[in-house]
């Protein structure tokens, strides 16, 4: 089992997933109840704040999944999580430099 979850497509997965779900988290804990998903991202979109959005789901996101792989010496797993926060990284720059 160790080996199953030491992967790099392992980690990326879990580097590429938890960000949208800690996005969508937010949501739930800070707006659910007054708006709905769909405005939310409509005013993301208008505000313009899409790129910070995305920052702050990949930060907080991928930081716990990193060290949890790296204290368990999950390496592969942790080099998967730092692939896909740089794969997010080049995207956030795109999004802040040509939209």
């Amino acid at each position: 089992m160790r080996m199953i979850l030491n992967r790099k497509l392992y980690g990326f997965l879990i580097g590429i997933l938890m960000p949208v779900i800690v996005i969508l988290l937010a949501y739930m804990i800070k707006f659910h109840g007054e708006i709905s998903f769909v405005q939310f991202y409509k005013g993301v979109v208008v505000q313009k704040i899409y790129s910070q959005v995305l920052a702050l789901g990949v930060f907080f996101g991928n930081l716990i999944p990193f060290i949890i792989f790296i204290k368990k010496e999950f390496i592969h797993a942790g080099r998967g999580v730092v692939m896909a926060t740089l794969l997010y990284t080049l995207l956030i720059v795109i999004l802040r430099l040509f939209i």
